[in-house]
């Protein structure tokens, strides 16, 4: 599967609704411009449960000429799905499977757990990224680094969602302290500085916005942790319900125009090309 760069942008599985088609979510991405996409290992396991194929994905993957990047997402605490998880991101070769926490037990115990996931991915060149969140016990980009480090193993990296940053210990320096080359996956989004949710989880998966239209210092969180150097895409996660009630049509392309327009303002080189021209909904 083609390998995607700097200049793409990626749309994650959590901006379209849990539930949408896999042939609509595949649609609307490339309708909208996206170059990739992610998807859920609990979506995949019900495509297979309901009759759907590895061949059938990458018929309709390959029939809209889009990539699967990234697989998401495993809980350390939650690996009902593993075997899954590991299956699609190393048939399709995708870049990364996310994993995050809750971890459980010790430190070490994670390590141990991610050393296995690892293992079983590099063959196929798959990396596993760390994503950190506040209202976890692998909170900041220190905690995913440091599980990252401890496992010896060079295709375990950090995930850098600037949500999860603001919303958690919002210490720019705790970034800074992750090397580049340990950054293996980049996710985008914005909101308010002052959550609309008193409740971490509620206001994480109702209430982000379009990147430009929070108050984020998407500038400042790039320049960190995709500088001119990074070869990675930008993967956009805006999970917000206003979207949730449009098609997901017009739901990608409102979250891709306002990316790029955004980009474009920063001068960020990524994303801020125009992408292909849009397919009549539905094709």
């Amino acid at each position: 599967m083609k390998a995607l760069g700097r200049a793409d942008l990626v749309l994650s599985h959590y901006s379209l609704p849990r539930g949408t088609p896999f042939l609509d979510r595949v649609a609307a991405a490339a309708a909208a411009g996206f170059a990739g996409m992610g998807w859920h290992v609990a979506d995949y396991v019900a495509l297979r449960r309901d009759g759907g194929t590895d061949d059938d994905v990458r018929r309709v993957l390959d029939a809209h000429g889009m990539v699967l990047h990234e697989v998401d997402a495993l809980a350390l605490d939650r690996l009902g799905n593993l075997d899954a998880a590991i299956h699609l991101a190393t048939t399709l070769g995708v870049h990364h499977l996310q994993v995050q926490g809750n971890r459980p037990g010790t430190a070490e115990d994670a390590v141990e757990a991610l050393r296995d996931i690892a293992d079983r991915l590099a063959p196929a060149g798959v990396n596993v990224a760390i994503e950190f969140l506040g209202c976890n016990n692998i909170a900041t980009a220190a905690d995913a680094l440091e599980l990252a480090e401890r496992t010896g193993r060079a295709n375990v990296g950090v995930q850098a969602d600037i949500w999860h940053h603001v919303r958690g210990a919002n210490d720019w320096a705790l970034l800074e302290g992750v090397p580049p080359e340990r950054i293996v996956a980049v996710q985008i989004d914005d909101g308010p500085i002052t959550p609309i949710d008193a409740d971490y989880l509620t206001d994480t998966i109702h209430h982000r916005c379009i990147p430009g239209e929070g108050e984020f210092d998407l500038h400042r969180f790039l320049s960190i942790v995709h500088p001119a150097g990074s070869t990675v895409p930008l993967s956009v996660e805006v999970i917000d319900d206003d979207l949730a009630a449009l098609s997901p049509f017009e739901s990608a392309r409102r979250i891709a125009d306002g990316t790029r327009a955004t980009l474009a303002i920063l001068g960020h080189r990524a994303g801020a090309v125009a992408g292909p021209p849009a397919r009549p909904a539905g094709s």
